[in-house]
């Protein structure tokens, strides 16, 4: 079925769709709803503000996390392009939202 589809010249799709603002605030009211002292909703919001993959994110540990003013410091030592763990390991940062305290 796919095979007919690609010679008939409909264009390829990718499988991945972006998730629109609309839908992550969605999500992150689901998640609060939930009665999982936070986790789901823990795991979403990381994984939004540092745009990496759950791999990434199931890995972190308290060490991984540093406190930066009004930031919170993570620090990832695995990616896709760095399976070894080598490289700069400069935090990334995720910021609090006032104006949507659901998504934080």
């Amino acid at each position: 079925m796919q095979a007919a589809k690609y010679q008939s010249g409909t264009p390829r799709e990718s499988g991945k769709y972006p998730l629109p603002y609309s839908m992550y605030h969605q999500l992150c009211s689901t998640t609060l709803a939930r009665q999982d002292a936070g986790f789901a909703h823990l795991f979403l919001t990381t994984q939004w503000n540092l745009m990496c993959r759950f791999e990434s994110v199931q890995t972190l540990c308290t060490e991984h996390l540093s406190a930066h003013d009004d930031s919170v410091g993570c620090v990832t030592y695995k990616s896709k392009t760095n399976q070894e763990g080598k490289g700069p390991k400069d935090p990334r940062h995720m910021y609090a939202n006032p104006q949507s305290p659901t998504t934080c």
